[in-house]
């Protein structure tokens, strides 16, 4: 009667294929699910980015009693003149602009920036920063090494003569003022030729340490009362890397 019982053990054998297939299901779904949990970090993180520059900007407006001019248009359109190119450099990089048929372009073309001075000061002082390089901030230990303009360039076409002293270049990015947060988080001054605006390293020194993965441009914008919010940056000082995001795609997926 005992020997006619049905046996329901496994074999060594059945056991190891089975582990076999959980391995090669793990192998294949481990890789996505943990480029999905990543994903999902960044956006967080770029969210908490985007409010904490302007909970900082609020704060700063409050402490001054006023609202700054110190901010691109928050539209392109709202530009006072119609720029155009006069002359280019040996790598076509404009290098002197004129408006409405070849006049002199007004002081506010790309934004309001008379109050700069006050507001920069009462911004920072609402960060929690932990560590500032008022200069060259690549090599006083606040940023880590990041591709600029004419590398990123170069990479997608290795024919290319990019401007190697564009404000954005690699090199030029290194000599920025950065200041790193409590929190890790990362703020490049880009405040050169009228933009006031930061890259943001979203995780500090963690990688990828590239630009539409775990760095974004943000910019403060506004209109003739002055300033209204931080932004992402969507028509200058944006720089995107293959299989990256532009700012603006990033804002829209992380606060859905």
């Amino acid at each position: 009667m005992l020997n006619s019982q049905r046996r329901f053990g496994f074999t060594l054998a059945e056991v190891l294929v089975t582990l076999g297939i959980i391995g090669v299901v793990a192998a294949l779904t481990m890789p996505s699910l943990i480029a999905n949990y990543q994903d999902n970090v960044r956006k967080q993180q770029f969210k908490k980015a985007y409010n904490t520059l302007n909970n900082a900007m609020l704060k700063a407006k409050s402490d001054l009693g006023y609202s700054p001019m110190c901010h691109a248009w928050a539209k392109y359109s709202d530009r006072p003149a119609t720029a155009e190119c006069a002359e280019k450099n040996e790598y076509g990089t404009c290098t002197r602009y004129t408006c409405n048929g070849g006049q002199p372009c007004p002081s506010n073309l790309n934004g309001m920036y008379e109050d700069c001075t006050d507001f920069t000061k009462a911004f920072l002082k609402n960060l929690n920063i932990a560590k500032t390089c008022s200069s060259r901030g690549y090599e006083q230990g606040c940023i880590n090494y990041i591709k600029g303009s004419d590398d990123i360039q170069k990479e997608s076409n290795p024919d290319a003569k990019p401007d190697p002293n564009s404000g954005m270049s690699t090199a030029n990015l290194k000599k920025r003022p950065a200041y790193v947060l409590a929190d890790g988080m990362i703020l490049i001054d880009l405040n050169f030729s009228g933009w006031k605006a930061y890259a943001v390293d979203i995780n500090g020194n963690k990688k990828p340490n590239k630009w539409g993965y775990d760095i974004f441009t943000f910019q403060a914008v506004g209109d003739a009362n002055g300033m209204t919010q931080y932004t992402v940056n969507t028509y200058a000082m944006t720089l995107t890397e293959k299989g990256g995001r532009t700012p603006l795609q990033m804002l829209q997926e992380s606060l859905k």
